[in-house]
Formats: structure tokens, C-alpha cells, sequence
């Protein structure tokens, strides 16, 4: 018998014979650019694997002049946030 949980995530992988699932978290920020002072729009997306996966976290972004930038998962989402190249946006 699987083991009692109320985590979603688990709950589907049991469930449903997901190999992966992510809970998704969006943020829509507003940033000044540096090589111009230009206000530009942001929507960041946070992938949350559950706290049974090694490497839980994935971020990815999206600004409205086309930019898209993404980092590679990691265990912690300081480590997630710091594998985005958050530079690319200026260019």
C-alpha cells in the first residue's frame, strides 16, 4: 500500500502514474533595463517538483519585448534563482 500523503504532487505520481509533476507558480514584475532605463514587463514562472525530487526547482521568463530566459532545476530555489542568466534580459 503506498505511503499516506496529502501532497498533491505524490498524490498524482500514485494516482495517476505521473513520472513527473510541477507545481507552477507565476510572478508579473516590472524591471528598469540597464542599457536604457526602459520600464519592461516580466512574467517569471516557478516549477516546483515536491520536496521528494533532488532537483525541485526550475525557473523560466518571459518579458514582453521577446526576451525568454530559463536556468537548469536545482535543489533549492536560491540556487534556481541564481542559474537564470537574469543579464539576458538586457540585451
Amino acid at each position: 500500500m503506498p505511503a499516506v500523503t496529502e501532497d498533491p504532487i505524490e498524490l498524482l505520481k500514485q494516482f495517476a502514474y505521473f513520472n513527473e509533476v510541477y507545481e507552477k507558480t507565476e510572478f508579473w514584475c516590472v524591471r528598469r533595463r540597464k542599457k536604457d532605463g526602459a520600464a519592461q514587463a516580466v512574467k517569471v514562472t516557478i516549477f516546483d517538483a515536491g520536496p521528494t525530487t533532488a532537483r525541485r526547482f526550475h525557473l523560466s521568463a518571459k518579458s514582453n519585448d521577446g526576451k525568454s530566459l530559463a536556468g537548469h532545476p536545482q535543489a533549492t530555489i536560491n540556487e534556481a534563482m541564481a542559474a537564470v542568466n537574469w543579464h539576458e534580459l538586457d540585451k
